[in-house]
């Protein structure tokens, strides 16, 4: 509002839209200060979701995602997902796992 020279904010009657969450925490130090407060309405909005083929996952609340790859070779997909709360967005990469040389240690392996 202040950036764009903006001379208020119009609300129009959302009384029955049940898409529309409670508002006035964010607008009421506008109204009483002039200056607006940006809040994040609800928190789980654009967390990333992640999900795994196979293997196992930890993490990525971040955007880092610890994967341990499953045992056995062959394609195995990775998947994060973002949500707004009303549309879903999903993106996936697909990695083809290797059988690992026998010759190659672990590691803190022996």
């Amino acid at each position: 509002i202040s950036q764009y020279k903006l001379g208020g904010v119009a609300v129009e009657d959302a009384s029955d839209d049940v898409y529309l969450g409670n508002i006035w925490p964010a607008l009421t130090p506008f109204i009483s200060s002039g200056q607006p407060v940006l809040l994040q309405p609800n928190p789980n909005d654009l967390a990333p979701s992640w999900r795994v083929t196979k293997g196992t996952a930890e993490g990525g609340r971040n955007g880092v995602l610890e994967w341990t790859t499953p045992a056995e070779p062959g394609e195995q997909s990775v998947y994060l997902t973002l949500s707004d709360g009303v549309a879903r967005f999903e993106s996936v990469i697909v990695a083809n796992i290797q059988q690992r040389d026998a010759r190659t240690p672990v590691a803190g392996g022996r």
